[in-house]
């Protein structure tokens, strides 16, 4: 057995990947179920390092899950406000405000951070100051 703290190598991720596979279908109650355990977490880890998880636009969540739900743009006008705030809202010219968030969110099963647009860079000045010097506390 090879002993892990992280996996650093396409290697080790292969070696964690086939041991993972070995003891898939092991019971809670036999001893190796934590070593299950903690290889899945670290492949996760490594897998986030290596192949950061993308992220959707909001639109893309709610067309996704109206494509799953066969939901149709006429089942969202009473939650968005009618037909062209839904045409907005789903091209992404329009943000959602709180109120819809939480309905679409319970609509649709969707978490609602998928449905919060990605903040926009702002510039030095949001890290730093105004003025580009180091904020005082």
């Amino acid at each position: 057995m090879m002993a892990l703290r992280k996996i650093s190598t396409e290697d080790e991720h292969a070696w964690a990947l086939a041991r993972i596979e070995e003891l898939m279908d092991i019971s809670e109650d036999d001893s190796r179920f934590y070593e299950l355990i903690y290889l899945s977490d670290i492949v996760a880890d490594y897998e986030d390092k290596i192949f950061p998880p993308s992220r959707v636009t909001p639109a893309e969540a709610i067309l996704f899950m109206m494509d799953q739900k066969d939901i149709s743009r006429k089942d969202l006008e009473p939650i968005l406000g009618g037909k062209s705030m839904v045409s907005m809202v789903l091209k992404g010219e329009r943000n959602l405000t709180v109120d819809k968030v939480a309905a679409l969110s319970h609509f649709l099963n969707i978490p609602v951070a998928l449905l919060v647009p990605k903040p926009k860079s702002y510039g030095m000045h949001m890290q730093t100051g105004m003025q580009g010097k180091v904020a005082e506390e």
